[in-house]
């Protein structure tokens, strides 16, 4: 598709800095007539801004985790206000058709946890009403890449846990011509055993195929180099990290019921604590849920729920 040129009401923002980008209106919250609300509307600004917003977020990964939190919400208010231009000049070349302003949005907001926001963008990248039209031979717009497509069957996942309706869309997407076609039989299997394992309860079935090695095959077969990018890596992994939680909150609860006193050894290599384990079981003693026993946290008093 041609380049769509921008109108004269979208040229109107004239030059931008990198100076100012932190100050740039949004086109929602644009008031008077001074044009300033126009400035993400114009092309050659929005690709400026996405190449300071991918800046900083490099720069924030090289920050200690106590000191990204901040300045991660600020990187999904800037791609949400960037979302917002693009949206409002309408453009329809390579830089909107492409979908690299929302693919790098779904990729941070999942690696950073944000649920809320991952599910915003899958919608505009995936519509769920996508799959119920998998008669229709064409898509409305150019599909996304199995990789991306594989990220958002994989929030579905995240989001199923605690709504069975979006469970049963993905049940529904994984066998809709329209997605087959665009990903490979194996990780397609490999989400089916995702849901297989969470609806048995089987979890350690499912440990076994959240492993990094497992993770990093899936990723490298929907990469079309074969080797995904670190910020596609962190997306998947956050999305994982999710069903994780989940999965260790669940079996917690079944080992509070059954168990009266356990190693911690035996409780991180059932909950797959991995490092984390002494944080993780200090955060249950804050919460009256365990204690070490006779003071020694080599073995933890297990609490029953209270009824």
């Amino acid at each position: 598709m041609p380049p769509r040129q921008p109108t004269k009401g979208q040229n109107r923002g004239g030059k931008t800095t990198n100076k100012n980008f932190d100050w740039i209106a949004s086109v929602s919250r644009s008031g008077g007539d001074d044009g300033e609300g126009d400035s993400l509307k114009n092309y050659d600004t929005q690709e400026k801004y996405k190449a300071w917003i991918d800046q900083k977020a490099c720069n924030q990964d090289e920050l200690p985790p106590e000191k990204r939190q901040g300045i991660q919400e600020d990187l999904l208010r800037l791609l949400r206000k960037l979302r917002e231009g693009v949206m409002a000049s309408g453009r329809e070349d390579s830089f909107a058709t492409d979908v690299t302003v929302y693919e790098m949005s779904l990729f941070l907001a999942a690696a950073y946890g944000k649920t809320d926001q991952v599910t915003a963008v899958a919608t505009h990248l995936l519509p769920t009403e996508t799959i119920h039209s998998a008669a229709s031979p064409t898509w409305k717009r150019p599909p996304p890449r199995e990789f991306v497509i594989l990220l958002i069957l994989l929030h579905h996942i995240v989001i199923g846990l605690r709504s069975s309706a979006s469970l049963r869309w993905v049940v529904l997407a994984i066998s809709s011509p329209l997605l087959t076609s665009k990903v490979c039989r194996n990780n397609l299997d490999w989400l089916k055993n995702i849901i297989l394992s969470l609806r048995a309860h089987n979890y350690q079935s499912f440990w076994k195929i959240a492993s990094e090695d497992h993770i990093a095959t899936v990723a490298r077969a929907s990469s079309p180099s074969g080797t995904p990018s670190q910020r596609e890596l962190a997306a998947i992994h956050g999305e994982l990290h999710k069903i994780r939680q989940y999965v260790q909150g669940t079996a917690w609860c079944v080992i509070r019921i059954a168990y009266r006193e356990e190693s911690e050894k035996w409780l991180s290599n059932t909950l797959r604590l991995g490092p984390l384990a002494s944080t993780w079981l200090s955060e249950r003693q804050r919460l009256c849920e365990a204690s070490p026993t006779d003071g020694k946290t080599s073995r933890w008093t297990i609490y029953k729920p209270k009824a």
